[in-house]
């Protein structure tokens, strides 16, 4: 059975989708061959050469006719009932992933939400992996997250890491650089961004990084990441990595609010909501060294070191 990712992955969307599916894509490659794992979309070039360093062959299109043999595991907000009938009725099995509890329709097979507490917002059924446990993550960072577990990091900040995402809608990074440059003394700061910006600070050094082929060597090299809320505070809470997130849409900040509750973000709030004072003591609070501590003891906790595997084993049971 052929298996075809359908995600986008550009300067609209961003990233995080095709990244996800590529997790994924490269735990199924452990149980099948990966000559029958293709992905379908509108990527960028970023995009375009991941998925060929992974290995993985992009496709123009779905066969016109049946896909009898075929799985398609979706992971894009603007598909439709209508459009996941469709494929049905041609004889696809249907993965999808769900951030918001919108796809549960009779005709899809497996129903994926890796969101924390997703029980809560959903209204699960046995068609559902809800939760952490089925989070999918390279296994670079499962790699990293066995290394920090086994060598606890200590409070000294020395470098931090600012990703706002993909697409930084609000051009919100200067804005988060020139707070932290007020707050922080002596450390370097890193910030990940595709833009070509010449932004210095006065306290602290920084270094701009553009987008890399592998962001865990980028997370073992730093002590905090700030994120724009969408997956990347989840990569570094399994990475063991304490992280505040300034939100770019309100779902995400429904989703960071839920994760700050329980130690597993700190939210700097919603971007265009959030000005430049109440920031400063947002990230005041978020380096005091028991914010820290709380964070790390919580994502050992919360986090499940085989989640990867154990969603690549779900989804193989329908091939």
């Amino acid at each position: 059975m052929n298996v075809v990712f359908i995600c986008s992955g550009n300067e609209v969307t961003g990233f995080g989708h095709v990244s996800r599916c590529l997790n994924i894509a490269f735990a199924l490659a452990r149980l099948l061959p990966a000559g029958q794992i293709h992905f379908y979309g509108d990527y960028g070039h970023f995009s375009k050469q991941k998925i060929a360093q992974a290995g993985f062959t992009r496709i123009e299109g779905l066969p016109a006719g049946n896909l009898i043999g075929t799985l398609l595991i979706i992971d894009d907000y603007q598909i439709n009932e209508t459009s996941l009938k469709g494929y049905f009725n041609r004889g696809a099995r249907l993965v999808i992933i769900d951030d918001f509890d919108q796809f549960a329709f009779e005709c899809v097979d497996l129903i994926i939400n890796f969101r924390f507490e997703a029980e809560k917002i959903c209204q699960p059924t046995d068609k559902h992996l809800l939760g952490l446990g089925y989070l999918p993550v390279a296994p670079s960072f499962e790699q990293l997250r066995m290394q920090r577990l086994n060598n606890r990091s200590d409070n000294d900040i020395k470098s931090v890491l600012v990703f706002i995402g993909g697409t930084d809608r609000m051009n919100f990074a200067p804005t988060l650089l020139s707070c932290l440059d007020k707050v922080l003394h002596s450390k370097q700061i890193i910030w990940l961004t595709n833009q070509d910006v010449g932004l210095s600070l006065r306290n602290n050094q920084l270094t701009q990084v553009p987008y890399v082929d592998d962001m865990a060597e980028l997370y073992s090299s730093v002590d905090l990441v700030f994120s724009g809320g969408g997956l990347s505070k989840y990569e570094a809470g399994f990475c063991l990595l304490p992280n505040a997130a300034a939100s770019q849409t309100e779902q995400q900040q429904d989703d960071t609010y839920v994760l700050a509750e329980n130690a597993l973000s700190f939210d700097l709030g919603l971007i265009g909501e959030v000005d430049e004072e109440e920031l400063i003591c947002r990230l005041t609070v978020f380096f005091t060294p028991s914010v820290i501590e709380q964070q790390r003891e919580a994502m050992a906790n919360a986090y499940r070191s085989d989640s990867t595997a154990k969603l690549a084993e779900k989804i193989f049971y329908l091939l």
